[in-house]
This record gives structure tokens, sequence and C-alpha cells, in this order.
């Protein structure tokens, strides 16, 4: 089956598309403190879709396999550095909510919104 030099480059126009939006969102994040575990994965997968698209459409204009292996190990990298950015944010998710029912949990058991206004 082959597939059409214009899906090849609209591809490779996504893929680059996806890896700006993970380099800013990534960059955006890493300010934050609390985000710098979820952004270097981000940042690390924006990269590797960058050359996943470079490489795809060198192998569109040369039909090189080398570099079509390569083009695919680079997505491969992708999705991989994908699924650890979204495993980690749904850990940062889930801890989040844990300590503010702990908190909010601590305020009403010990009174705390009692003292609180007038």
């Amino acid at each position: 089956m082959s597939v059409s030099a214009a899906t090849v480059e609209k591809l490779c126009k996504d893929m680059k598309t996806v890896s700006i939006m993970s380099f800013i969102v990534g960059g955006l994040m890493v300010l934050s403190c609390v985000y710098i575990p979820v952004a270097i994965p981000m940042i690390i997968g924006g990269l590797k879709a960058k050359e996943g698209a470079d490489n795809f459409l060198r192998y569109s204009r040369t039909n090189d396999q080398d570099t079509y292996a390569v083009a695919f190990e680079r997505l491969s990298e992708y999705f991989n550095m994908t699924k650890w950015w979204m495993m980690i944010t749904l850990a940062l998710a889930l801890l989040i909510t844990v300590a503010y029912i702990g908190i909010f949990g601590w305020a009403i058991m010990s009174g705390g919104f009692e003292n609180m206004g007038g």
C-alpha cells in the first residue's frame, strides 16, 4: 500500500505543529518548579516529533529506507515520551487532589472553618 505525497506532507506539517506546541507549553511549564517533571518529557517528545517529521519528509523525497526507519523510531520515541508525560501528569493531578481533600478534611475536622468571617 502506498501513501500519497500529499498525505505524508500533511502528516509532517501536523507533526511539526505538535512539536512547536510541545516546545511552547513545555517551556512555559518549566517556569514553574512544580511542573518541571511534566515539562521535560513534553519538550523531549516535541524534539522527537520534529525529528520524525523531518525524516518522513526526507524519505518522501529520497525513498531512502534508512531514513524511513529513523522516522518511525522518532515517532515511536515521541509516543513513548507522550506516554510518560501523561502518566506523570495524572500522578501529579492525583497527588494534588489527595492533598486538597486532606487539607479540607483536616480543616473541617479541626473546626478551622468555624472561625472564619463574621
